[in-house]
């Protein structure tokens, strides 16, 4: 049998192994509560992180489906301006085509119902005609009538028409038509005014 031989002092021989065993068990359980303390306070943070990234997360959804609602809108509203600006564009291509330019339809039509029998044309010109800062069309008819009071009763016609303003007389002249006394006339007068 092996005898073992401990060459050490005597003061160094006798160890108290209990004092060694409590406190390395006492480090050992302090050490083992502190990771269960820091590990219980990290699950802690995770889950708080991971709540606050969950709602981060419909937060993100939400925003993103309102987002696609504004990008809708967004698109309309585009969409609705580019129509707008097109049609500013004819608009103004019409007002650019038609300005100056009288409509001839009303105005003949209603001369047409103001000629009665016993009157006629044999002319009828338009020129352009300047009032201070406005452009008129101006009329310019002549004809035959077979009395004066035809004439007259024409201006009186022409003068009360919405459409027309300014008639003068320029001349009336005693003539003769089919071997009958008739008078030839030329008048002037402005579209426009009254309506």
């Amino acid at each position: 049998m092996i005898q073992r031989i401990n060459l050490l002092p005597k003061e160094l021989r006798t160890v108290n192994k209990r004092t060694f065993y409590f406190i390395a068990s006492l480090s050992i359980i302090l050490y083992l509560s502190t990771l269960y303390a820091f590990n219980y306070s990290q699950k802690a943070n995770i889950g708080a992180l991971e709540a606050k990234r969950d709602s981060l997360r419909q937060s993100v959804s939400l925003l993103a489906r309102q987002d696609a609602k504004y990008r809708e809108v967004i698109d309309k509203i585009n969409l609705t301006e580019a129509k707008k600006k097109e049609m500013e564009a004819r608009a103004g291509l019409v007002s650019w085509i038609s300005d100056g330019n009288t409509q001839w339809s009303g105005p003949l039509y209603e001369l047409s119902n103001i000629v009665h029998a016993g009157l006629w044309f044999s002319s009828l010109s338009s020129s352009d005609i300047m009032a201070g800062d406005k452009k008129f069309k101006g009329i310019r008819v002549s004809g035959m009538a077979l009395s004066s009071s035809r004439i007259t009763d024409f201006m009186a016609a022409v003068e009360a028409s919405p459409f027309f303003e300014g008639v003068s007389l320029a001349y009336v002249q005693n003539t003769e038509y089919n071997g009958k006394e008739a008078f030839s006339f030329e008048i002037t007068f402005r579209i426009g005014g009254k309506r």
